[in-house]
Protein backbone atom coordinates (compact mmCIF):
# COMPACT_ATOMS: atom_id res chain seq x y z
CA UNK A 1 0.00 0.00 0.00
CA UNK A 2 2.61 2.39 1.03
CA UNK A 3 4.47 1.65 -2.99
CA UNK A 4 1.13 2.52 -4.43
CA UNK A 5 0.83 5.89 -2.29
CA UNK A 6 4.08 6.70 -3.41
CA UNK A 7 3.55 5.69 -6.72
CA UNK A 8 0.57 7.78 -7.02
CA UNK A 9 2.14 10.98 -5.30
CA UNK A 10 4.56 10.79 -7.63
CA UNK A 11 2.71 10.99 -10.62
CA UNK A 12 0.74 13.95 -9.16
CA UNK A 13 4.03 15.69 -8.67
CA UNK A 14 5.36 14.96 -12.61
CA UNK A 15 2.13 16.08 -13.76
CA UNK A 16 2.16 19.87 -14.24
CA UNK A 17 6.07 19.49 -16.05
CA UNK A 18 4.06 17.83 -19.24
CA UNK A 19 1.07 19.38 -19.68
CA UNK A 20 -0.90 22.78 -20.66
CA UNK A 21 -0.75 23.71 -24.05
CA UNK A 22 -1.94 26.82 -25.68
CA UNK A 23 -2.10 28.35 -29.10
CA UNK A 24 0.82 31.16 -29.68
CA UNK A 25 -1.10 34.00 -31.38
CA UNK A 26 0.73 34.96 -34.80
CA UNK A 27 2.36 31.85 -35.05
CA UNK A 28 1.80 29.10 -37.32
CA UNK A 29 3.87 27.02 -36.47
CA UNK A 30 4.61 27.43 -32.71
CA UNK A 31 2.49 27.10 -29.71
CA UNK A 32 3.15 28.01 -25.84
CA UNK A 33 3.49 24.68 -23.35
CA UNK A 34 3.08 26.08 -20.17
CA UNK A 35 4.85 24.15 -17.41
CA UNK A 36 7.26 21.78 -19.11
CA UNK A 37 10.27 21.46 -16.70
CA UNK A 38 8.83 24.03 -14.32
CA UNK A 39 9.02 26.68 -17.19
CA UNK A 40 7.11 28.65 -20.33
CA UNK A 41 7.48 27.44 -22.99
CA UNK A 42 7.23 27.20 -26.91
CA UNK A 43 6.51 23.97 -29.01
CA UNK A 44 8.67 24.67 -32.00
CA UNK A 45 8.34 21.37 -34.27
CA UNK A 46 10.72 19.38 -35.89
CA UNK A 47 11.85 21.80 -38.59
CA UNK A 48 15.46 22.76 -38.15
CA UNK A 49 15.66 26.10 -40.01
CA UNK A 50 12.38 27.22 -38.38
CA UNK A 51 13.43 26.31 -35.10
CA UNK A 52 16.93 27.89 -35.33
CA UNK A 53 15.05 30.86 -36.25
CA UNK A 54 12.94 31.21 -34.18
CA UNK A 55 15.39 30.56 -31.27
CA UNK A 56 17.68 33.58 -32.87
CA UNK A 57 14.75 35.71 -32.57
CA UNK A 58 13.81 34.75 -28.88
CA UNK A 59 17.65 35.09 -28.02
CA UNK A 60 17.31 39.05 -28.92
CA UNK A 61 13.67 39.84 -28.03
CA UNK A 62 14.09 37.81 -24.64
CA UNK A 63 17.30 39.82 -23.75
CA UNK A 64 15.24 43.06 -22.36
CA UNK A 65 12.90 40.73 -20.15
CA UNK A 66 15.56 38.99 -17.84
CA UNK A 67 15.09 35.34 -20.13
CA UNK A 68 17.51 32.92 -21.95
CA UNK A 69 16.07 31.05 -24.85
CA UNK A 70 17.42 26.94 -24.35
CA UNK A 71 16.11 24.20 -27.07
CA UNK A 72 15.39 21.33 -25.80
CA UNK A 73 14.47 17.97 -27.48
CA UNK A 74 11.18 16.33 -26.40
CA UNK A 75 12.23 12.79 -27.06
CA UNK A 76 10.02 9.70 -27.77
CA UNK A 77 12.48 7.63 -25.84
CA UNK A 78 11.67 8.99 -22.47
CA UNK A 79 15.25 9.73 -21.61
CA UNK A 80 14.76 13.51 -20.69
CA UNK A 81 11.44 12.28 -18.90
CA UNK A 82 13.35 10.07 -16.80
CA UNK A 83 16.26 12.54 -15.85
CA UNK A 84 13.38 14.91 -14.69
CA UNK A 85 11.86 12.33 -12.90
CA UNK A 86 14.58 11.32 -11.04
CA UNK A 87 15.42 14.73 -10.50
CA UNK A 88 12.03 15.96 -8.71
CA UNK A 89 12.31 12.77 -6.60
CA UNK A 90 15.96 13.65 -5.21
CA UNK A 91 15.29 17.80 -5.07
CA UNK A 92 11.61 17.97 -4.55
CA UNK A 93 11.18 20.30 -7.89
CA UNK A 94 12.62 21.18 -11.01
CA UNK A 95 13.54 24.75 -9.26
CA UNK A 96 15.44 23.56 -6.13
CA UNK A 97 17.36 21.25 -8.67
CA UNK A 98 18.40 24.50 -10.79
CA UNK A 99 19.57 26.33 -7.64
CA UNK A 100 21.71 23.20 -6.23
CA UNK A 101 23.45 22.94 -9.57
CA UNK A 102 24.21 26.90 -9.84
CA UNK A 103 25.46 26.50 -6.21
CA UNK A 104 27.73 22.91 -7.54
CA UNK A 105 28.97 24.83 -10.28
CA UNK A 106 30.75 27.24 -8.27
CA UNK A 107 32.98 25.21 -6.52
CA UNK A 108 34.20 23.18 -10.03
CA UNK A 109 36.80 24.86 -11.42
CA UNK A 110 36.95 24.41 -15.29
CA UNK A 111 40.23 25.11 -16.04
CA UNK A 112 40.99 22.12 -12.93
CA UNK A 113 39.07 20.13 -14.22
CA UNK A 114 40.33 20.65 -18.07
CA UNK A 115 44.19 20.02 -16.17
CA UNK A 116 43.05 16.94 -14.59
CA UNK A 117 41.52 15.20 -17.53
CA UNK A 118 44.53 16.09 -19.72
CA UNK A 119 46.03 12.79 -19.14
CA UNK A 120 43.34 11.24 -21.49
CA UNK A 121 43.75 13.90 -23.53
CA UNK A 122 47.41 13.00 -24.39
CA UNK A 123 46.36 9.43 -24.34
CA UNK A 124 43.80 10.26 -26.88
CA UNK A 125 45.79 12.28 -29.32
CA UNK A 126 48.56 9.15 -29.74
CA UNK A 127 45.42 7.44 -30.98
CA UNK A 128 44.54 10.49 -33.39
CA UNK A 129 47.69 10.84 -34.89
CA UNK A 130 47.82 7.34 -35.90
CA UNK A 131 44.14 7.52 -36.95
CA UNK A 132 45.19 10.54 -39.25
CA UNK A 133 43.45 10.12 -42.45
CA UNK A 134 45.29 12.89 -44.27
CA UNK A 135 48.97 14.40 -43.13
CA UNK A 136 48.62 16.99 -46.12
CA UNK A 137 45.28 18.14 -44.81
CA UNK A 138 45.30 21.93 -43.56
CA UNK A 139 42.84 22.73 -41.47
CA UNK A 140 43.50 26.69 -41.45
CA UNK A 141 42.83 26.52 -45.79
CA UNK A 142 39.93 24.16 -45.13
CA UNK A 143 37.63 24.63 -42.71
CA UNK A 144 34.67 22.75 -42.29
CA UNK A 145 31.99 25.30 -41.10
CA UNK A 146 29.10 24.24 -39.26
CA UNK A 147 26.47 27.19 -39.93
CA UNK A 148 23.36 25.64 -38.95
CA UNK A 149 22.32 23.89 -35.87
CA UNK A 150 22.09 20.13 -36.22
CA UNK A 151 18.93 19.12 -35.14
CA UNK A 152 17.61 15.84 -36.72
CA UNK A 153 14.18 15.23 -37.36
CA UNK A 154 14.54 11.83 -35.55
CA UNK A 155 13.07 11.43 -32.01
CA UNK A 156 10.88 14.00 -31.10
CA UNK A 157 9.84 17.02 -31.08
CA UNK A 158 11.62 20.73 -30.09
CA UNK A 159 10.76 23.25 -27.25
CA UNK A 160 12.08 26.13 -26.74
CA UNK A 161 12.44 26.77 -22.95
CA UNK A 162 11.92 30.60 -21.71
CA UNK A 163 14.42 30.18 -19.08
CA UNK A 164 14.91 32.98 -16.67
CA UNK A 165 18.56 32.89 -16.22
CA UNK A 166 21.13 35.82 -15.08
CA UNK A 167 23.62 34.41 -16.98
CA UNK A 168 23.82 32.54 -20.50
CA UNK A 169 25.62 29.43 -19.03
CA UNK A 170 22.81 29.24 -16.41
CA UNK A 171 20.79 27.65 -18.89
CA UNK A 172 22.16 24.22 -18.12
CA UNK A 173 20.74 24.42 -14.69
CA UNK A 174 17.13 23.81 -15.97
CA UNK A 175 17.77 21.10 -17.33
CA UNK A 176 19.03 17.67 -15.83
CA UNK A 177 21.79 16.82 -18.30
CA UNK A 178 25.05 14.89 -17.74
CA UNK A 179 26.78 12.26 -15.43
CA UNK A 180 26.33 9.24 -17.09
CA UNK A 181 29.18 7.09 -19.08
CA UNK A 182 31.70 9.75 -20.14
CA UNK A 183 29.69 12.69 -19.92
CA UNK A 184 30.56 15.18 -17.46
CA UNK A 185 28.50 15.76 -14.65
CA UNK A 186 25.74 19.09 -14.77
CA UNK A 187 27.92 21.17 -11.86
CA UNK A 188 31.16 20.84 -14.72
CA UNK A 189 28.51 21.46 -18.04
CA UNK A 190 27.53 24.64 -16.13
CA UNK A 191 31.46 25.10 -15.31
CA UNK A 192 32.30 24.63 -18.45
CA UNK A 193 29.68 26.82 -19.87
CA UNK A 194 30.85 29.56 -18.18
CA UNK A 195 34.06 29.58 -19.12
CA UNK A 196 33.71 29.35 -22.91
CA UNK A 197 31.04 32.07 -22.72
CA UNK A 198 33.57 34.40 -20.91
CA UNK A 199 36.50 33.55 -23.51
CA UNK A 200 34.43 32.98 -26.32
CA UNK A 201 31.20 34.07 -26.14
CA UNK A 202 30.05 30.72 -26.54
CA UNK A 203 26.29 29.86 -25.48
CA UNK A 204 24.49 26.77 -24.82
CA UNK A 205 21.83 26.71 -27.38
CA UNK A 206 20.03 23.06 -27.60
CA UNK A 207 20.21 19.78 -25.55
CA UNK A 208 19.21 16.60 -26.28
CA UNK A 209 18.77 13.52 -24.03
CA UNK A 210 22.26 12.81 -25.48
CA UNK A 211 23.40 16.10 -27.57
CA UNK A 212 24.61 19.76 -26.60
CA UNK A 213 24.88 22.36 -29.03
CA UNK A 214 25.96 26.10 -28.49
CA UNK A 215 26.14 29.38 -30.63
CA UNK A 216 28.58 31.80 -31.13
CA UNK A 217 27.71 35.83 -32.47
CA UNK A 218 30.99 35.91 -33.15
CA UNK A 219 32.57 32.80 -34.09
CA UNK A 220 36.19 31.73 -33.49
CA UNK A 221 38.87 32.13 -36.17
CA UNK A 222 42.47 33.07 -33.98
CA UNK A 223 44.74 30.13 -34.81
CA UNK A 224 46.03 30.06 -31.29
CA UNK A 225 42.22 30.15 -30.00
CA UNK A 226 41.40 27.16 -32.00
CA UNK A 227 44.12 24.94 -31.06
CA UNK A 228 43.35 25.84 -27.18
CA UNK A 229 39.87 25.60 -27.87
CA UNK A 230 40.14 21.76 -30.03
CA UNK A 231 42.30 20.40 -26.76
CA UNK A 232 39.48 21.07 -24.02
CA UNK A 233 36.67 20.70 -26.46
CA UNK A 234 38.22 17.00 -26.89
CA UNK A 235 38.82 16.54 -23.00
CA UNK A 236 35.47 17.22 -22.79
CA UNK A 237 34.24 15.93 -25.30
CA UNK A 238 36.60 12.42 -26.94
CA UNK A 239 33.42 10.98 -28.70
CA UNK A 240 33.16 14.27 -31.11
CA UNK A 241 36.25 13.08 -32.69
CA UNK A 242 36.32 8.98 -31.85
CA UNK A 243 32.66 8.45 -33.02
CA UNK A 244 32.07 12.03 -35.01
CA UNK A 245 35.35 13.73 -37.22
CA UNK A 246 38.07 10.99 -36.66
CA UNK A 247 40.62 13.27 -36.42
CA UNK A 248 42.16 16.31 -34.25
CA UNK A 249 42.40 18.52 -37.44
CA UNK A 250 39.28 18.20 -38.23
CA UNK A 251 37.56 19.19 -35.41
CA UNK A 252 39.89 22.01 -35.61
CA UNK A 253 38.67 22.52 -39.01
CA UNK A 254 34.96 22.56 -37.51
CA UNK A 255 35.87 24.75 -35.23
CA UNK A 256 37.23 27.96 -37.07
CA UNK A 257 34.24 30.00 -37.99
CA UNK A 258 31.59 28.60 -37.24
CA UNK A 259 29.16 29.37 -35.23
CA UNK A 260 27.50 26.32 -34.00
CA UNK A 261 29.05 23.86 -31.92
CA UNK A 262 27.85 20.27 -31.20
CA UNK A 263 28.69 17.68 -28.40
CA UNK A 264 27.57 14.02 -28.27
CA UNK A 265 28.55 11.64 -25.97
CA UNK A 266 27.62 8.14 -26.92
Amino acid sequence: MDMVRFLIMAFVMMMPFFTGYVQLPGEQAASYQSGYLGLECIEAGTDSYYIQTLYLEKLEEWKGEGYIPLIVQKDEFGVMEDSVSRAVMEYGSMENYAKEMLEKAKQVDAGQFFEENRENYELWMEWAEEEATDPDYSWEDDPDIQSDLYLPGYGGTYLILKVPAKEPYEVLAYVPFGGYNECPLPEEHIAVAKRWYELYGAVPCAVGYDTLQYYLEEPVTDREAVEKLSEEMMIYCADIVFQGVGDLDYLKASIKGSPFWFFWWD
